[in-house]
């Protein structure tokens, strides 16, 4: 909910598949301003690597944690996060009923 300038900023996100994927995908977790511009992020293969979402099976969940050092320049105020898989060899982006990436929240920095 909240994250500091310096700090470690966590979130923790349970994935779950209604089908098989024949793909690697990456996730991108982005934190934007009031302007929709990112202002930290992080990209990583899904828990980190161990488990590839090419042998994840259908309906088990799946919890893939992430943590994040908030630039120590961020300016107190309220940011969205939102997340999202691609395909590492092309850049494109899954769709989701959202477009290419989904809302998790919002948090505040102070």
């Amino acid at each position: 909910d909240t994250a500091a300038a310096g700090d470690w900023f966590y979130a923790v996100i349970e994935w779950q598949l209604p089908a098989r994927i024949g793909r690697d995908y990456k996730v991108f977790l982005h934190v934007l301003d009031a302007d929709g511009q990112i202002v930290f992020q992080q990209d990583k293969l899904t828990l980190s690597a161990l488990l590839p979402t090419s042998t994840w099976l259908p309906g088990m969940p799946q919890r893939d944690p992430y943590a994040i050092v908030a630039p120590a320049q961020l300016p107190p105020g309220r940011y969205t996060v939102r997340v999202g898989l691609y395909d590492p060899q092309s850049n494109v982006r899954l769709n989701t009923p959202d477009g290419d990436s989904v809302m998790l929240g919002e948090v505040d920095s102070r």
